[in-house]
């Protein structure tokens, strides 16, 4: 989890490199073999649901780390399933992850308290350095509780938008994260109350 490893196409095309998201953990279309993945799956966001041109991203993610936003450690045990979207193969990205822990409400607090005391991180993505920010961003609360981040991170001299939204409904956990050129909060808004729906 947190963030996801896009893949980052735009980025390559620009850079010459692929990059990834943050918090470390690579991203791929969900897996159903198990049933500690079918349970979370049947709770993603589907094709159907995404804007006309808009298609599942099966490519491979990057590898690297973001300092003190690394957190997949804590996460890689759960059932869990991830999924990613993008726009004519290229940005925007909304990847989305749901998480089954044994308490939705500790993790997200423990995520919380992690993220508060990061506000700034630097690392090494795909063997690119990275810099970025990440702040408490302004978001309508959905599901049970929830809160939003706004992240900027810097690679080879471009800046992009990562923001993301944490929603917890029952005790399940979602992370939904847009990856941009520009903030689009609506279009994240917009994608978290549909999502929030599904978490059962």
């Amino acid at each position: 989890m947190f963030m996801r490893l896009h893949p980052f196409r735009s980025l390559l095309l620009s850079c010459g490199l692929i990059v990834t998201g943050l918090f470390a953990m690579a991203l791929s279309t969900p897996a159903f073999a198990s049933a500690a993945t079918a349970k979370p799956a049947s709770m993603l966001l589907t094709i159907s649901q995404m804007p006309v041109g808009w298609s599942v991203d099966n490519s491979a993610g990057g590898s690297g780390s973001v300092g003190c936003l690394n957190l997949s450690k804590r996460f890689d045990a759960f059932p869990h399933a991830v999924v990613s979207f993008d726009a004519s193969g290229g940005l925007p990205e909304l990847a989305e992850s749901v998480y089954m822990p044994p308490s939705a409400r500790t993790l997200m607090n423990q995520v919380i308290k992690v993220i508060a005391a990061c506000p700034r991180f630097t690392g090494n993505l795909s063997g690119k350095r990275v810099t970025g920010s990440v702040g408490a961003m302004s978001f309508p609360r959905i599901g049970d509780d929830s809160v939003a981040y706004s992240v900027t991170l810097t690679v080879e001299g471009v800046t992009f938008y990562d923001d993301f939204v944490l929603a917890r409904r029952g005790n399940v956990l979602m992370q939904l994260q847009l990856l941009d050129m520009d903030p689009n909060v609506n279009l994240l808004v917009q994608y978290g109350k549909i999502g929030v729906r599904k978490l059962v």
